[in-house]
């Protein structure tokens, strides 16, 4: 069973990136989104989330019936955008690439 941790919530990019360099790169990235959004939705998102890469070095789907894995967390990374919406329409998705 997975450990029961708080999600981090970070309102700058150098609390979840402490070096300058990186944080500078990142924001990049999350300034392409926040504004792709924008663009498609006419406002600023409310959120933009950061989920890191996975991969099974050992393992893969067998979690599921108690054997072990043995996971490790890469760089590549995915970034999401979102916002509440009063609409019950559905939206379409975006992928940026890369």
């Amino acid at each position: 069973m997975a450990a029961q941790l708080p999600i981090p919530v970070y309102t700058a990019l150098s609390e979840a990136f402490p070096d300058l360099a990186t944080a500078a790169e990142q924001a990049v990235r999350f300034n392409d989104v926040a504004q792709e959004f924008e663009r498609r939705f006419g406002h600023k998102p409310t959120y933009i989330a950061r989920a890191p890469g996975r991969v099974n070095l050992i393992g893969e789907h067998i979690d599921y019936v108690l054997f072990g894995v043995f996971p490790a967390a890469i760089e590549r990374d995915i970034l999401i955008a979102c916002a509440p919406s009063a609409s019950q329409a559905q939206t379409p998705a975006l992928s940026l690439g890369g």
